[in-house]
């Protein structure tokens, strides 16, 4: 199935909330990534992802040529970095926010998210919140 959403998701300490995220919109994650090797255990007995696809090394992750879609959820600091490498791997991308520390950052990221051949999204937490969507509506139709 060409169009499946296989996640492998980078950072397991606030990441969980984006694997209950794919897994309840039907995305398969496949594989998970944390320098704590507990956190990562403990995710991986949490969501069924087998030894042999808990990584502590995200290269590792992003160089899976089964997942087509990655999740950031790391240090704030180390986002543009992973960011990049996931685009140049043509991946797919959710960065968790901030996207990244300085402007400049964040213009490099969103030039590479731009010239690659993949989505790149900032998770919002807020973005399909039914209040937020108003909002956005009245501000798109003009009454705000």
């Amino acid at each position: 199935m060409e169009n499946k959403l296989i996640v492998g998701n980078i950072g397991m300490m606030f990441g969980m909330a984006h694997v209950e995220g794919a897994m309840h919109y039907g995305a398969e994650v496949a594989a998970i990534c944390d320098l704590n090797e507990k956190n990562l255990r403990a995710a991986g007995e949490k969501y069924n992802i087998p030894v042999e696809k808990q990584f502590s090394d995200y290269h590792d992750l992003i160089n899976n040529p089964d997942i087509n879609v990655i999740s950031v959820a790391i240090p704030d600091q180390q986002h543009k970095k992973v960011a990049l490498e996931c685009l140049a791997a043509g991946k797919h991308v959710l960065c968790e926010k901030p996207l990244a520390l300085t402007r400049e950052d964040i213009e490099d990221i969103v030039r590479a998210a731009e010239a690659a051949d993949s989505k790149f999204m900032v998770g919002q937490i807020c973005r399909f919140t039914p209040s937020f969507a108003k909002a956005k509506e009245l501000i798109d139709n003009g009454t705000l």
